[in-house]
């Protein structure tokens, strides 16, 4: 990629045509650099397929990026026309296709003097319905995928899967986002749930209980079988191969898979425990055990609370359980360390807001912030009404950046034709802990998913002065000879 240019205007200047063609060229290609860097190509909002006919498909406005980072803008004004597919017979399948393009509108020419000319470019996409297989690079953008029924465009035959939409800003921790669900695949309704009947039956069979709680929107499946002691199979020791009540004897490998335990003493020979799985207790006044020394090669399973393990293992790492069931540490030869459990995040924490910035309403979430475990710092709410490029509030001290951040999120962008729609804003976090607005409209900006890592603090060590006492020299005499 050469070096970015752009034009450089001053006093005097003699300017002509490639001038502006060149300050144009600028914008729109960091414009679409930014579109490819920051998102994928596919479907941003909008561009909706529905069935109108047995013919006719209708598409909504809207935009998409196409693999340059062009802007397809669908405007509805005027609407946009709907995919007429009459011109297909039989058990076609038909892909609904649309892509950049520019065009000429007669309202734009300016006939003046020697010129024959157009003053405006109309950036107007490229509708297509075609057999032909489309293209997946992201040279157009595939809005639907149509099998018709005999010539007849019908609900069932509109396949919307192929669709492909950009990436989406990060989301907040711990959340999951599902923009869209096929009708046709997902779960429709539950017997005794919602509404009876849907694509889900449950059956009860025999021994099986099914309790549908509407209210509550569950289902409880329980069973009458296991509480029974009169063995009803009339199953044998034998027939399982278990070891009988009183007596018996083992001349095979013996296993025990829960815990052993004994009200008297246990006479034995040598007993060696080369490599076990469970937990040894041994509890008296004295006693002595010996273990053979081994390599760990897996975690016991479930300690119990109050249970205290340190081992010292041959790989030369050191393994921790602690009293919290479940919670495992393992610090390796090598110094590295690992966790299993789960370590407390921070909370969310309320800031200042400044500059007449106020929340937008409480169904969007409130301006937050937090520094997560990894000491990445996490932003998120809905502002609105302040002044632009005048902070929305400080982050506090080991909450900011090493360096200033710029972050694309979204703000609302009012039309000409329109109350407002959503499109790019830019939001930059300085250094010195400011949240500042600098591209977009006070109508609404948002917050969320900016993250970033704060940087390390400098920590700065007081020394005071050593004090020196002056050490006196006494003068020498020198006689001379």
């Amino acid at each position: 990629m050469p070096e970015v240019k752009r034009p450089n205007y001053f006093n005097s200047q003699f300017l002509q045509e490639k001038d502006f063609q060149d300050e144009q060229a600028y914008h729109i290609k960091m414009r679409r650099l930014l579109n490819q860097r920051l998102y994928n190509w596919g479907i941003a909002y909008g561009l909706e397929v529905q069935r109108v006919s047995n013919s006719e498909i209708s598409i909504a406005p809207g935009m998409a990026i196409d693999r340059e980072g062009r802007e397809i803008f669908l405007s509805n004004d005027p609407p946009p026309t709907n995919y007429n597919l009459s011109s297909f017979t039989g058990n076609s399948v038909v892909y609904l296709t649309i892509a950049y393009d520019e065009v000429f509108d007669n309202s734009d020419r300016n006939p003046t003097g020697a010129t024959d000319k157009f003053v405006r470019t109309t950036e107007r996409p490229k509708r297509e319905a075609k057999t032909d297989v489309p293209l997946t690079d992201g040279s157009v953008i595939v809005l639907a995928k149509v099998t018709l029924n005999a010539g007849n465009v019908t609900d069932g035959g509109i396949d919307r899967s192929v669709r492909s939409r950009v990436l989406t800003p990060a989301i907040a921790a711990n959340t999951i986002t599902l923009n869209q669900l096929d009708p046709t695949i997902r779960p429709m309704t539950i017997d005794g749930v919602s509404s009876p009947g849907g694509n889900i039956d449950l059956v009860q069979t025999n021994a099986i209980t099914l309790v549908p709680d509407n209210a509550a929107k569950r289902i409880t499946i329980g069973e009458t079988h296991s509480a029974r002691t009169d063995n009803p199979h009339g199953t044998t020791a034998a027939q399982i191969g278990a070891l009988p009540i009183a007596g018996g004897t083992v001349t095979g490998d013996f296993t025990v898979n829960g815990r052993q335990r004994s009200a008297q003493d246990i006479t034995a020979g040598p007993f060696q425990i080369p490599q076990f799985a469970g937990r040894i207790v041994v509890t008296g006044p004295t006693g002595e055990v010996t273990f053979v020394r081994r390599s760990l090669t897996a975690w016991p399973a479930n300690p119990v609370a109050g249970d205290r393990f340190l081992w010292y293992c041959d790989d030369g790492g050191s393994h921790l359980w602690t009293e919290q069931r479940g919670d495992l540490l393992n610090v390796t030869k090598e110094g590295n360390m690992s966790l299993v459990g789960r370590i407390t995040q921070e909370a969310w924490q309320t800031p200042t807001l400044q500059n007449n910035w106020i929340r937008y309403d409480t169904t969007y979430n409130p301006p937050g912030y937090f520094k997560d475990s990894m000491g990445i710092v996490h932003l998120r709410g809905l502002v609105k009404a302040g002044t632009m490029q005048k902070a929305i509030f400080m982050l506090p001290e080991g909450y900011r950046p090493e360096f200033r951040e710029l972050f694309i999120v979204g703000s609302f962008m009012p039309t000409s034709n329109v109350t407002g729609q959503s499109g790019h804003g830019r939001v930059d976090i300085t250094s010195d802990g400011q949240v500042l607005p600098w591209e977009g409209t006070n109508g609404w900006l948002s917050l969320d998913g900016i993250t970033f890592r704060a940087a390390t603090p400098n920590v700065f060590v007081p020394i005071d002065r050593i004090p020196i006492d002056r050490i006196p020299i006494d003068r020498i005499p020198i006689n001379p000879r």
